[in-house]
């Protein structure tokens, strides 16, 4: 027989160790009296009720586990933060699982809000471009029809007149009020 074929063996073996022979080979024949063996009778008893419940339980695997074993063996008394949490277990997920539906509510909200502000700007942006192309085309086509610019046309920006004879009264009513505050007048 091989190594690995040994090791299957010895494992199948183990597979179909009862719980009780093992709890009666972790009492030890010193430790052996009355009140242990009625104990050890009554945690098996709770093991198999609680197989019931959780079929994955293993009372071997429990024992070994260095807090509950330590527990169960009476070595070690549990803190006052352990009986707390067995307890009060349920109330403890159950706030915990709250706790992480409000932070999953709010990251789904902020998500939200964020994706609506950008949306948001993002459409405000698209209008402010199309409104401004708009408005420089708008004047770009008005800058096509507006008629020239005074220094632009063939003629002088001032009409002139060939003649004093040819001024008309508004005119000459000018002239002779600049004429009087000391300006020279040429024609």
């Amino acid at each position: 027989m091989n190594q690995t074929e040994n090791t299957e063996a010895l494992v199948a073996e183990a597979e179909f160790i009862p719980e009780e022979a093992v709890m009666e080979e972790a009492v030890s024949e010193e430790d052996a009296s009355p009140d242990t063996a009625a104990a050890d009778d009554e945690l098996v008893a709770e093991a198999e009720g609680v197989r019931a419940v959780y079929p994955h339980f293993d009372l071997t695997a429990e024992l070994s586990h260095p807090v509950l074993g330590a527990i169960l063996r009476g070595e070690a008394k549990p803190t006052l933060r352990q009986l707390y949490e067995a307890v009060h277990l349920e109330d403890i997920l159950e706030s915990r699982v709250a706790a992480g539906v409000q932070e999953q509510v709010a990251h789904a909200v902020t998500s939200a809000v964020t994706e609506t502000v950008a949306s948001a700007v993002t459409e405000a942006v698209a209008t402010a471009v199309r409104e401004t192309e708009e408005r420089i085309l708008s004047n770009i086509h008005a800058r096509g029809q507006r008629p020239s610019e005074v220094g632009m046309a063939g003629g002088g920006g001032i009409r002139m007149h060939p003649a004093v004879n040819r001024l008309t009264r508004k005119e000459r009513a000018m002239l002779a009020r600049r004429a009087e505050n000391g300006e020279t007048i040429q024609f």
